[in-house]
């Protein structure tokens, strides 16, 4: 396909990465459509139909849809260039800061900014939460790019004068975007984004619950992270949503299984995946039969928002994530969950670069292992191909597999 000059550099790759990969069989056309619409708010987002504003993933989509602009997920660049295999975004951001010990989504969005890849922004906003690299980095994007920065400071715990402290950034956020577009915000447009999100968190909740089958349904490699880069908020969100229902359904009407050899193992997977080209996540589910039934990134924790006070409502969900809970809850959610989807092992994706997420490895090794459980920790890195040798992590995953039989023998379990 000949692209115009004019054609964004990045979406440009995007093309010609698309017209050579191939679509994997064993994914639901629902998953399928999310990702084309990820693209579709890129190409609107250089086409200026509407203002922009980078965000990261902790950031409530439904406020930007809301004040009508255009999210960019700024973190989540790395997504988009781990997968064309953008090399040079990690060495411009490498000339610049003075140590590679951040994670390479983070590196990815200073080096898109610096290059002036990514779609001009209105604004560049980020919330404190979580991810301690996050501000730090789009505070220095949003220089690069002559925007104005808002940090939306979200305090650790969840209780009632954090909710109101956090309703009232957002509010406040939600005021500026709307000034810097000259517009005046409408309240209604913001609830009904949250109409259109209870609706998808609905059919969310149903696709998670019937992940418990045993025999899975459908693999579990293409929802990880799903439910952070998700255009919640909007009638096309609802419609993905309802499609990965409706399909997951017929499969269990239709005796599908997401293995056709049979599933042997089922699978926890806590954290991210890598993101480039590979056949690591299909080897694993496929050829291994260790199918992933639970994934905590891609999950819709949260309950119905209430529209009524939408500003509170969306406070109310971030502050409610349930990474923000003392180790000890998340480590006996995590065992709970493990009951309920009937997992027989977990693998913990150390995402190089992460503190958030090794800071917790070694407790969870514990309890996994100490509640009969084998457990993985897998380094590697998500979006950086040549930081994630191929062949390495699928020797310790086979290994690992080795170890499920193990434990499955001495259990006396079979399947």
């Amino acid at each position: 396909m000949s692209m115009p000059d004019e054609t964004p550099e990045l979406i440009r790759r995007m093309l010609e990465k698309s017209g050579t990969q191939e679509i994997d069989p064993t994914a639901l056309s629902g998953t399928i459509s999310r990702g084309m619409q990820l693209v579709r708010l890129l190409y609107k987002a250089f086409a200026k139909r509407r203002p922009v504003v980078w965000i990261n993933v902790f950031t409530p989509p439904e406020l930007i849809f809301g004040c009508e602009y255009i999210p960019f997920w700024l973190d989540g660049a790395g997504g988009f260039s781990g997968w064309i295999e953008m090399t040079e975004i990690f060495d411009n951001a490498d000339a610049a800061l003075p140590s590679r010990d951040m994670c390479t989504f983070l590196r990815a969005a200073m080096g898109g900014a610096m290059m002036n890849l990514f779609p001009s922004p209105h604004a560049v906003t980020c919330t404190s939460h979580l991810c301690e690299g996050a501000p730090k980095i789009a505070r220095i994007a949003a220089e690069t790019a002559g925007a104005e920065f808002h940090l939306v400071d979200v305090p650790p715990a969840i209780s009632d004068e954090a909710i109101v402290y956090v309703a009232d950034q957002l509010e406040s956020l939600a005021h500026r975007l709307c000034e810097l577009a000259e517009s005046k915000l409408d309240i209604d447009r913001v609830r009904e984004t949250l109409v259109l999100s209870n609706q998808a968190l609905e059919h969310f909740q149903e696709v998670y619950e019937m992940r418990k089958r045993v025999p899975a349904p459908v693999t579990g490699s293409q929802f990880i992270a799903m439910g952070l880069m998700y255009p919640w908020g909007t009638k096309i969100g609802v419609t993905i949503a309802q499609s990965l229902r409706e399909e997951v359904e017929r499969r269990i009407a239709g005796n599908v299984p997401a293995v056709q050899e049979g599933e042997r193992y089922r699978l926890m997977w806590l954290h991210l995946r890598p993101v480039f080209e590979t056949d690591i996540m299909a080897h694993l589910e496929q050829k291994m039969r260790a199918v992933i039934v639970m994934d905590l990134l891609g999950q819709a924790w949260w309950t119905e928002m209430d529209v009524r006070d939408p500003f509170r409502a969306l406070a109310t969900r971030m502050l409610s994530n349930p990474e923000l809970l003392p180790i000890e809850m998340r480590i006996e959610r995590l065992l709970s969950l493990a009951k309920e989807y009937h997992v027989d092992g977990a693998v913990h994706f150390l995402q190089w670069g992460c503190r958030w997420n090794y800071g917790q490895d070694s407790l969870f090794k514990e309890a996994f292992t100490g509640a009969g459980l084998p457990f993985l920790a897998l380094d590697g890195d998500a979006v950086d191909k040549r930081a994630t040798p191929y062949g390495q992590v699928l020797t310790r995953l086979e290994g690992f597999v080795e170890l499920l039989e193990s434990a499955r023998t001495k259990a006396g379990r079979a399947r």
